[in-house]
């Protein structure tokens, strides 16, 4: 059973190198269950780690969504909005469109552009679904 201690021990495993391969796949498999933990340490993780924990919060896939939103609001680092936007961008659908807008229009030019990739990034998912799947196009290509 995965308790909070065992859950700290894998995200300081993190810093190890020799450890941290193993550690990350854990993290991602039970991602969902611990998502807010993994969230909350981003929000103070630095470097590698911080990369390593935006990599299996991404990897944990739709679930995450609304959290990561929910903590992109209340971020103020923005090396850690910038991850947070670049999850969205991975693991988000067009419910993530009107934030991600909302950014854009911030003022934060550095800020915006991760919002712009992020959408396109959502965007360019949905296209690639809607050019795969067997419904016809609304639109003549």
């Amino acid at each position: 059973m995965l308790n909070t201690l065992n859950v700290e021990q894998l995200i300081d495993d993190l810093d190890d190198p020799r450890r941290q391969g193993q550690a990350a796949r854990i993290l991602v498999q039970v991602g969902r269950f611990i998502l807010n933990d993994l969230i909350r340490e981003l929000s103070f993780a630095r470097g590698e780690r911080a990369v390593i924990l935006a990599a299996i919060i991404s990897q944990v896939g739709r679930p995450a969504e609304e959290d990561v939103l929910r903590a992109l609001n209340g971020m103020t680092d923005p090396a850690h909005q910038r991850l947070m936007i670049q999850i969205l961008g991975e693991v988000g659908d067009q419910r993530a469109i009107e934030p991600l807008r909302k950014i854009m229009e911030s003022g934060d030019q550095a800020l915006a552009d991760a919002a712009l990739d992020a959408s396109l990034s959502i965007a360019r998912r949905q296209l690639q679904s809607l050019l795969t799947s067997n419904r016809s196009l609304p639109f003549a290509c």
